[in-house]
């Protein structure tokens, strides 16, 4: 017995030594360069990123975006117009002027004439719009905007890797279920055919095989289960990369963020006010707002342009009379100075009700998705805080359930203990392998989720 319980504390040793090791080994192996067909992290969010319809229609609303600030630069230009053009008058003479007595006479329908004359014109036309303060907050609102689509646009991306890095780590974990449903399956054909040998000699009651053949049963469908899963979230993963990406290879395991390297949590909040996407982008929102409504309240100032207008021109009774080169000259010039005090009063008042209203909505989407954003960075450093302690617990539920699950099956080998309790065991040991693999993985993926809610790059690596 003495011997029997040597060998449990020296597998159960093993067992730790292996399930510290493996994940520290894996992660030394993703700092360096995978080998060919291994699809790592990071490999997977850049491609991820640069096929991304998210990303795509983030970018043509940039351009849009940036569309309106050009075009608001564009009035500060002047306009410059020229105009070509051919005339041909026709005027119907139905009088004429009596030779005797100097009076207008009448003439009969049969005697009216009609005279054409032919004329050409060329007109050059400047106007430039000196004095518009409503043109320069518009200009600057469209700024705003334009660097609100830039931070949406930073958003997107955020979001998407981090979407893409936990399509990535719910892979890992099927795939890691995966190979500890395998060797579930193996330990429970084993377990079938020791009770089937011991029934044999008598040593055990049938009731230990039916057992154990329903044990290898559940095995099966968990394996079944776990295959399922494991191609589904492949497939989830494939999505992100794009159709003419297939994921045929496996997928390395990312290096894990010890808890030295984790921001602290005021570090941790300071970084998503400062660097998130999304209260940048509302920020934004909230600023162009509040220049549009300073833009509509400056309508009320005098506007002051200036003109000026080049015109030539040459007329003819005849069509052939016509050179084509105009030789009559004309050059005028001006200031304007509009004023639309009454103009439409009530559209502009109401579109004065409507910009504070916007600015208003805009404060208060903004204060909600910071309120939001402190409720998410809370729950990520809570589980940042719990990952070291999850580690170490899972590790040492896992060398507990090993030693457990070994002392079983040694127990029934020996016909020291019935088959029950090498079943409970097994279970034991397996919930215990579950929740390993979900702590293995728990600090990344509380950054993923952050940076998915808050779109800012929280993650420890590039994209």
């Amino acid at each position: 017995m003495m011997t029997h319980v040597r060998r449990t504390r020296r597998i159960g040793a093993a067992a730790l030594f292996l399930f510290l090791a493996i994940p520290a080994a894996r992660a030394r192996a993703q700092e360096t360069p995978a080998g060919p067909g291994v699809l790592t992290l990071e490999q997977a969010v850049r491609r991820g990123v640069a096929a991304s319809p998210a990303i795509q229609e983030a970018q043509a609303q940039q351009r849009t975006t940036q569309a309106g600030r050009w075009e608001g630069w564009g009035r500060l230009l002047p306009t410059v117009q020229m105009q070509v053009g051919l005339v041909q008058t026709g005027v119907l003479q139905r009088t004429v002027s009596d030779p005797i007595t100097g009076g207008i006479v009448n003439l009969p329908d049969s005697l009216i004439d009609l005279r054409n004359s032919y004329g050409t014109d060329a007109a050059l036309t400047a106007r430039w719009q000196i004095i518009d303060p409503s043109a320069m907050m518009q200009i600057r609102a469209a700024n705003a905007e334009a660097a609100a689509g830039d931070r949406t646009l930073d958003g997107a991306r955020a979001r998407i890797a981090a979407e893409i890095t936990l399509a990535y780590l719910d892979a890992l974990e099927a795939q890691a279920l995966l190979d500890l449903r395998t060797a579930e399956k193996e330990r429970a054909d084993e377990l079938l055919r020791i009770a089937e040998g011991r029934l044999s000699v008598g040593s055990v009651p049938e009731l230990d095989v039916l057992q154990a053949r329903l044990g290898v049963g559940d095995a099966e469908l968990a394996l079944m289960e776990a295959q399922t899963t494991s191609q589904t979230r492949r497939l989830a993963l494939q999505q992100y990369l794009g159709p003419d990406a297939p994921l045929s290879g496996p997928l390395a395991e990312p290096a894990i963020p010890d808890a030295a390297s984790l921001p602290d949590a005021d570090a941790l909040r300071r970084r998503v006010v400062d660097e998130s996407g999304e209260l940048a982008a509302l920020r934004a929102s909230r600023s162009a707002a509040g220049l549009a409504r300073s833009a509509e309240r400056l309508r009320l100032i005098p506007t002051v342009s200036v003109w000026a207008q080049w015109v030539r021109s040459e007329y003819g009774a005849t069509r052939d009379a016509l050179t084509y080169q105009p030789r009559n000259e004309l050059g005028v010039y001006g200031v304007n100075f509009t004023w639309d005090l009454l103009e439409q009063p009530g559209v502009r008042l109401g579109a004065r009700r409507r910009t504070g209203a916007a600015v208003q909505a805009a404060e208060a989407r903004l204060a909600v998705r910071r309120a939001g954003l402190a409720r998410d960075v809370e729950i990520a450093v809570g589980t940042l805080g719990r990952a070291a302690l999850l580690r170490e617990r899972s590790a040492a539920n896992v060398v507990l359930a090993a030693r457990q699950r070994e002392a079983a099956v040694e127990r029934y080998r020996l016909g020291l203990a019935p088959i029950v309790e090498r079943l409970q065991a097994e279970g034991l040991a397996r919930e215990a392998e579950r929740q390993a693999v979900a702590a293995r993985f728990a600090p990344l993926r509380a950054l993923a989720e952050l940076q998915r809610a808050s779109g800012a790059p929280v993650l420890p690596y590039g994209y």
